[in-house]
């Protein structure tokens, strides 16, 4: 986070967590966002037919790491949040990746999830890594 002006004209915001564009998110929304990239890898490898089961999955202070069968995928925060907000960050990720794991969550919100982070997209990616390592070993 960084300290600066408030552009309401006050003296000064503490929140200046930003999206992939730049523009100024709240830490809610940040939490949000990410957890949601993270999910969606998820589901980019279980619809790419590798289970949940079998993906490793790191969350801290400088966002997620998914890694499933040598393919990996980054959520990076760039504003690296406050040991207070990279626990809240995890507590708000392992909610949202459990309740999917249990089939709880609403499917408008996943295909939201889908359709935000380009989740067929990923789905090709990991199929063409797959395809690669299995011509390595052949």
């Amino acid at each position: 986070m960084r300290l600066g002006p408030d552009p309401a004209g006050g003296s000064e915001q503490i929140d200046s967590y930003t999206d992939q564009v730049g523009n100024p998110v709240s830490r809610d929304q940040m939490f949000r966002m990410v957890s949601e990239s993270m999910l969606a890898n998820v589901i980019a490898f279980e619809e790419a037919g590798i289970p949940l089961k079998e993906l490793n999955q790191a969350v801290g202070r400088d966002g997620g790491t998914i890694m499933g069968r040598g393919v990996v995928f980054q959520t990076p925060i760039q504003e690296r949040p406050s040991e207070a907000d990279a626990r809240q960050l995890i507590e708000r990720y392992s909610k949202l990746v459990g309740a999917y794991s249990k089939g709880q969550l609403d499917r408008d919100l996943i295909n939201n999830v889908k359709l935000r982070n380009d989740v067929s997209f990923k789905i090709g990616m990991i199929r063409s890594n797959l395809r690669e390592q299995d011509r390595e070993r052949n």
